[in-house]
C-alpha cells in the first residue's frame, strides 16, 4: 500500500509539473511573442507601435529584461539587455514612421523595414524564462524518480 501512495504522489507531482510548464509557456508566449508577430504583420504604424509596446511590457511584467537566455554559452544574441535595447529601438523607429505621409514611398520603405527587422528579432523569452527556473527543470523530474524509487522500495518492506 505504501508503493502505491509513494507512485500517486510521483505521478501528481509529474502531472503538476507538466501542466506548470504548459501554463508557463502559454503565458510568456501570449505577453511577448505573440505581440511581435502581431506587429509585424500590422498594416499600420499606429497598431505595430501599441503591439510592440504590449511585448515590451510583457517581456517587463515577466522580468525578461536583463540576463542571458542560456546558462553557459552566453552571447550578445542571448543578452536580455541588447535585445530589450533592440525592441525599443523599434518602438522609436515605429513612432518615427508614424509622422510620415502615408502615400510616400519613405513611409512604404520605413514600415517594410520595420517589418523585416520585427521578422528577424528573436526575443527569446521561453529560454530565459528556463534559465531563470533552471533548478526547477532537474529538481522535480529528480523528485518524481526519487518517489517511484522510494515507492517500490516500500513494497519490499
Amino acid at each position: 500500500m505504501k508503493w502505491l501512495i509513494c507512485v500517486l504522489v510521483g505521478l501528481v507531482t509529474l502531472i503538476i509539473s507538466i501542466w506548470m510548464g504548459v501554463m508557463m509557456g502559454y503565458t510568456i508566449n501570449r505577453d511577448t511573442t505573440s505581440w511581435l508577430i502581431r506587429a509585424q504583420v500590422a498594416s499600420n504604424p499606429t497598431d505595430m507601435l501599441e503591439y510592440l509596446k504590449n511585448c515590451e511590457n510583457g517581456m517587463k511584467n515577466l522580468n525578461l529584461t536583463e540576463g542571458y537566455a542560456s546558462l553557459i554559452f552566453k552571447k550578445p544574441e542571448t543578452d536580455m539587455r541588447l535585445i530589450m535595447k533592440s525592441l525599443s529601438s523599434s518602438i522609436e523607429r515605429a513612432k518615427n514612421v508614424q509622422k510620415m505621409k502615408p502615400s510616400s514611398t519613405e513611409y512604404q520603405v520605413a514600415l517594410d523595414d520595420l517589418r523585416g527587422t520585427l521578422r528577424e528579432l528573436d526575443l527569446y523569452s521561453p529560454q530565459r524564462w528556463n534559465t531563470k527556473v533552471w533548478f526547477l527543470n532537474i529538481l522535480i523530474p529528480v523528485f518524481w524518480i526519487l518517489t517511484f524509487i522510494l515507492g517500490f522500495y516500500a513494497e519490499t518492506y
